[in-house]
């Protein structure tokens, strides 16, 4: 009884949060952005455009009875079995986009590509010019709204680029604090999760962190992230309220 109360609770919980604007997981208005754009241009001024940071992240999973489900969800470079998520991290704090419940094996580029989070990052660059900065995971091929971070300067690198590629390593530090945020509010998210057939449910309870993760950022607050650029949203004031809510 209390295994079918707990899987209607979290369908009830989803329901209602959908319903809530400031837990929703979505791509924010162009007004947003370009405020967003403003916020990241007063920290780090070489970064020109860019509003948003992304990453992924893998969460382990019990290994499944056969051998083809468990080539799915084996990852080789961590040597395990994992579901393949990805989470892009405004400076708000909260997440904008989310691809959830994908298979270990793929590649952090490939769940962009294939949940259409490329596809979103794209139409918010041609609408206002923003751009997110990604780690080494992702790919720049045909994507001209990503910055990669880390990247080591050559010797006839201009000196701008220079000082935008450690720039964009700073900033790219925002997603380990979203990444720290999310594992330390749902340490469930450590411990292996158990495998089912049935992925519904599995999918329903991987979305539904990253919505109540928006719902404490929007209204209790304490996220690393948006504390960095707290000294741009004093300044704003009750704008920044609105553009959350």
């Amino acid at each position: 009884v209390l295994c079918i109360f707990l899987k209607f609770g979290i369908r009830l919980l989803i329901k209602i949060l959908l319903q809530e604007d400031g837990a929703k997981v979505s791509i924010p208005s162009a007004e947003s952005i370009s405020f967003m754009i403003e916020l990241v241009r007063e920290k780090y001024p070489a970064l020109d455009g860019v509003w948003c940071v992304l990453d992924g992240l893998k969460v382990p999973i019990e290994r499944p009875g056969d051998y083809r489900t468990q080539n799915a969800y084996y990852n080789g470079w961590l040597h395990g079995h994992y579901i393949g998520c990805i989470f892009v991290f405004a400076p708000t704090g909260l997440v904008v986009a989310a691809s959830v419940n994908n298979p270990g094996s793929w590649h952090d580029s490939f769940i962009a590509e294939n949940s259409g989070t490329y596809n979103k990052l794209e139409d918010a660059f041609l609408l206002t010019g923003g751009i997110c900065v990604v780690d080494a995971a992702f790919s720049l091929k045909r994507c001209p709204f990503l910055i990669k971070s880390g990247k080591e300067p050559t010797a006839n690198s201009a000196e701008q680029i220079i000082v935008r590629d450690a720039q964009a390593t700073s900033l790219r530090q925002s997603a380990e604090w979203g990444m720290r945020g999310l594992q330390g509010s749902f340490p469930r998210l450590k411990e292996k999760i158990t495998y089912s057939d049935d992925v519904t449910d599995r999918r329903l309870f991987l979305s539904l962190i990253p919505m109540l993760y928006n719902f404490r950022t929007t209204f209790v607050g304490l996220n690393q992230i948006r504390s960095h650029f707290f000294p741009a949203f004093e300044l704003h004031g009750d704008y920044v309220l609105d553009l959350l809510l």
